[in-house]
C-alpha cells in the first residue's frame, strides 16, 4: 500500500485505500504528498519525524530512497518507533 502512495503522489491518482494497518503502526493518507505514520507503541525516548522529498529535473533519488524506506516499513523490516509525518 506505500508502494501505491509513491505512485498517487507522483502520478495524481487517488489511493485505493486512505488508511489501515502497518507491522509496527498505522497509516492515513492526508492528501497528495502527505502520508502520516503511527507507531503501534512508542520507542524510548520518541521525537516525530518529517521527512521530505522532491524532484529536480531528472534527479529522482531522494524520492527512491522515501519509496524504499516506506517498502521497508510496509514489510516490517522497519518497525515505527516515533510518529512520521
Amino acid at each position: 500500500m506505500l508502494t501505491e502512495w509513491l505512485d498517487w503522489t507522483l502520478e495524481g491518482k487517488p489511493a485505493s485505500r486512505r488508511s489501515g494497518p502497518l507491522a509496527s503502526g498505522n497509516y492515513t493518507l492526508h492528501g497528495p504528498g502527505i502520508l502520516e505514520l503511527t507507531p503501534e507503541t512508542l520507542g524510548d525516548n520518541p521525537h516525530a519525524c518529517v521527512f521530505s522529498a522532491a524532484i529536480h529535473g531528472n534527479e529522482t533519488a531522494p524520492v527512491e530512497l522515501l519509496g524504499e524506506l516506506l517498502a521497508q516499513i510496509e514489510a516490517g523490516l522497519l518497525a515505527l518507533g516515533s510518529p512520521y509525518w
